[in-house]
């Protein structure tokens, strides 16, 4: 953020007009008729010195409610902001602690480096360990000011034992030990964030290790591993990059629809579909590597009714059930189809009142003749040729 974004969202967040003015509040030329003003936040003159230069900060006092605590809260994270604002020299910002800890994600890729090496230098982090990157996202409720103090209010916490690394793009980052399980510092942010009432969509986490000489690379895993949690929910793992699996791969794919339904017909069909059941069917079974009891469990059904909408997919469905590569790329591209248009109901929710099945002997791919469904046998799926 530069200057002029703190100060309309400062204003913003403190509901009143705020200023940056040059000069000294104690600057004759600065005084009404009233006489010199006392400078305390309380009187709406805040001093900041810029670059070397006298500031300060005047907002509305007249008329207004007194600031409460989360308005020092905000004001204090403007004043730091403005103070570390691009266009000091390196040599000012390396003797900065806070100002090199926010160059580790905002500045140049040299910047960076050099942030980084000179944190692990100054011990500010453990020079021989790794870390954890998390990376937390909100929704367009709040401004970056706001998610900087609650950036910052989470690694003064003596639960954090982090360091708070600031905002890039809108996602705040917080810095903890490896050796800190990652779910438990989630838990913690999203107790926090729901206490405050915050629009927390998602957090993220991503391993930095101790050998690596820039934080950002860490940072964007754990924003995409926040992006694949807030797009999918729990079916996209942990929320650790490291747990993301194809999410990962899906997440890079750029392909359109078209391209989508050009390589499995199946699965545009499945996803175009008004009644969701069958694809929700099919994406279980094949999330279950084709195992009936495994799917059955998960979708609560009898053995009998998977064998029944099996049997009673379209036929493009069955076809890619019955080939392995096709069958891949279904499962893939209800994946990517997810991914891109959001969560869609959860096998899970498909339920009915029949009992699971017992066995969990994986089972092929084809599908069951309909003899044996109508007939109810437990026997299995005829292996594929």
């Amino acid at each position: 953020m530069d200057a002029h974004q703190i100060i309309e969202q400062l204003s913003s967040c403190l509901g009143r007009t705020a200023r940056l003015v040059a000069g000294s509040p104690h600057d004759p030329s600065h005084h009404g008729a009233a006489g010199p003003q006392h400078v305390d936040p309380s009187a709406g003159l805040v001093p900041i010195s810029l670059e070397g230069h006298a500031h300060y900060l005047r907002f509305d006092v007249e008329r207004r409610p007194a600031l409460s605590s989360h308005d020092y809260d905000v004001l204090s994270a403007a004043v730091e902001l403005l103070r570390l604002t691009p266009g000091l020299s390196g040599e000012e910002w390396s003797g900065s602690r806070d100002a090199v800890v926010l160059r580790m994600l905002t500045g140049s890729a040299g910047e960076r480096a050099l942030a980084l090496q000179r944190a692990r230098t100054q011990r500010w982090l453990d020079p021989r360990a790794d870390l954890t990157v998390h990376a937390i996202l909100f929704d367009g409720s709040l401004t970056d000011l706001e998610r900087f103090v609650f950036g910052r209010s989470l690694a003064s916490s003596a639960r954090s034992h982090g360091l708070f690394a600031g905002i890039r793009e809108g996602v705040a980052y917080l810095l903890t030990p490896s050796d800190r399980p990652a779910g438990e510092v989630r838990g913690w942010i999203q107790a926090e964030a729901q206490q405050r009432s915050l629009g927390l969509v998602a957090v993220g986490s991503a391993d930095l290790d101790h050998r690596d000489e820039d934080l950002v690379p860490a940072a964007e895993e754990a924003r995409i591993a926040a992006d694949i949690r807030a797009t999918i929910g729990p079916a996209g793992g942990s929320g650790h990059s490291g747990d993301l699996g194809a999410w990962r791969l899906l997440h890079a794919v750029s392909g359109s629809r078209t391209l989508v339904a050009s390589a499995s017909p199946a699965a545009d069909e499945l996803w175009r579909a008004s009644d969701p059941v069958q694809r929700e069917t099919i994406e279980a079974y094949l999330d279950a590597g084709c195992r009936v009891a495994t799917a059955c469990k998960q979708l609560h059904i009898h053995r009998t009714t998977l064998y029944y909408r099996l049997e009673n997919m379209p036929a493009s469905v069955r076809d890619a059930l019955e080939d392995g590569l096709k069958r891949s790329t279904l499962h893939l591209s209800l994946k990517l189809l997810r991914l891109r248009d959001g969560a869609a109901t959860h096998p899970a929710s498909v339920m009915t009142s029949s009992s699971s099945a017992r066995d969990d002997a994986p089972t092929p791919i084809g599908v069951r003749p309909r003899a044996a469904a109508a007939r109810g046998t437990a026997g299995r799926i005829p292996r594929s040729a």
